[in-house]
C-alpha cells in the first residue's frame, strides 16, 4: 500500500470515497474493521451496488 500511496493512487475520507466509488474511479476499497457500523453500512452498500469489491482488513489505527 505504501507504493500506491507514493504514486497518488490511495483515496481515503468517507465522502471522498464515495464519490469514486459512484464516479467508478475505483475497483477495491480496503475499509477498516473497526469503522463505524453506519460507515461500513455505507460503504459496502455503494460498492456492492457499483460492484466495487470491499476487503475489510485492518483496524483503523493502521
Amino acid at each position: 500500500m505504501g507504493l500506491a500511496q507514493r504514486a497518488g493512487k490511495i483515496i481515503s475520507g468517507e465522502e471522498m470515497v464515495v464519490k469514486a466509488i459512484q464516479d467508478q474511479k475505483v475497483k477495491l476499497v480496503f475499509l477498516a474493521h473497526d469503522a463505524a457500523p453506519n460507515l461500513t453500512k455505507k460503504i459496502q452498500d455503494k460498492s456492492h451496488y457499483y460492484q466495487v469489491e470491499v476487503i475489510t482488513v485492518f483496524s483503523t489505527l493502521e
